[in-house]
């Protein structure tokens, strides 16, 4: 039995073991005091931290147990420890002299032997973790972007220049406009690279101490030097005025994509919440329409006809019909306001109580529909016979209005002029 603690580390709570918690304090104070002169101490850290809490979530994705020590084992053994970190900055910062004393070499040679055997697994370990971390993975490049990153996020994964990604893109926009689609797409389901963690698989290097803090610096170093009037440097070998040219017509279409994707949003949502809140309307008028008991129009049909059921199955039957449409009409209208509002509105236990109310009137109304459906059929025939005897009738006596209309003009002035020639006789 241990105590569990929960703690947050890259901005993600877990529940971790008392001694794996104590390992891995340590572990994050050694890093801690080496970066303390680091102009950029802040930055490692936090993207270290990033890098601990997303192999942890790959180890329990479901977070199913807590952390243990052997995971915490593993990860530093994957990172490396600050030890082998420092070994490996003072070999790559001691430069190697040609010519040295004698004596300075008999000593050299008699730590040689030690120095060696404390190389080797610090070699090894840098190796297996250069191996592991050797498999790339797709994501969308923020640090070279045009238009979403999704070119640069592909030269990276395929190990290219970014350049000859877009020109394959540019190129594509000619032959159909296959590459647009598969742009969008892409752009659409493929993640952006975040982390420094995440960036350091898109170009499938390992994700080691030295490795953070070297993506680390670097982005610090580019965007110190960056130059923000100006987007060219990503394709300087196509021409200053091709790359204008490129650039900004990636540019317009990302523009013109997010405009008509928002204006899509918009008229999506509205048509959801419109349909939603018509159709429960129309719904609860439709359902006093049949309480009254009132006819369908131009027939002397009513909806009770339909069914042979009576008492409290009937009213059963009614109200499971009402909710059978009820319910996806409300299925709408959330959606639609879930949208609005960019949240889930009603959440997974209003979804599962609609869904457990349309099954079970799904039900209701499908045995019943099966037990009278010889009658539902005969009254649905006589239902379309007296729909067509009225429509006939109605047009019918439209006709003979339209005819008699037209008669009565005649008619008037027939009229005006016997009175006319009466009046005149009538006169001395």
């Amino acid at each position: 039995m241990k105590k569990v603690i929960n703690i947050t580390i890259g901005r993600v709570v877990f529940s971790i073991e008392e001694d794996a918690y104590a390992r891995l304090s340590s572990y994050l104070d050694e890093i801690g005091s080496h970066f303390a002169h680091d102009t950029d101490r802040a930055e490692i850290i936090e993207d270290i931290e990033i890098s601990i809490a997303e192999k942890l979530l790959g180890k329990n994705k479901k977070r199913e147990r807590s952390v243990a020590l052997d995971d915490i084992e593993k990860i530093i053994k994957q990172m490396g420890s600050v030890q082998d970190f420092a070994q490996l900055g003072e070999d790559e910062s001691e430069p190697k002299s040609e010519a040295q004393p004698e004596e300075e070499s008999t000593h050299e040679e008699s730590k040689e032997a030690p120095n060696e055997s404390t190389k080797a697994p610090n070699e090894e370990n840098e190796k297996k973790s250069s191996e592991k971390g050797s498999k790339r993975h797709l994501y969308r490049d923020p640090d070279d972007v045009i238009l979403a990153g999704v070119a640069s996020g592909i030269a990276a994964y395929l190990g290219v220049d970014a350049v000859f990604v877009r020109l394959a893109f540019f190129i594509s926009l000619f032959f159909g406009g296959f590459g647009l689609v598969v742009y969008i797409i892409l752009w659409a389901v493929v993640p952006v690279a975040r982390t420094t963690a995440q960036k350091l698989e898109m170009r499938g290097e390992s994700i080691t101490l030295k490795e953070i803090e070297r993506s680390v610096k670097k982005g610090v170093e580019s965007l110190k030097k960056k130059d923000f009037s100006s987007v060219k440097d990503g394709l300087n070998g196509a021409g200053s005025y091709f790359s204008d040219l490129l650039t900004n017509f990636f540019k317009l279409c990302g523009y013109i994509i997010n405009v008509l994707l928002e204006i899509l949003r918009v008229l999506f949502t509205m048509a959801l919440i419109l349909a939603g809140s018509a159709g429960i309307l129309l719904l609860s008028f439709g359902l006093a329409w049949t309480i009254s008991g009132s006819l369908i129009p131009y027939t002397t049909l009513t909806v009770g006809d339909f069914v042979t059921v009576s008492g409290s199955l009937y009213w059963l039957f009614l109200v499971g019909l009402y909710v059978l449409i009820l319910v996806p009409c409300i299925v709408l209208l959330m959606a639609g306001l879930s949208i609005t509002k960019r949240r889930a509105v009603g959440g997974v236990t209003g979804f599962i109580v609609l869904a457990a109310l349309w099954f079970a009137s799904l039900g209701i109304v499908g045995s019943v529909a099966f037990q009278n459906a010889p009658q539902i059929e005969m009254k649905v025939r006589q239902l379309e016979e007296e729909l067509r005897e009225s429509r006939q009738i109605h047009g019918e006596s439209r006709r003979a209005d339209n005819t008699r209309k037209e008669g009565e003009p005649a008619l008037n002035s027939t009229d005006d002029q016997t009175s006319g020639e009466a009046t005149e006789e009538a006169r001395p």
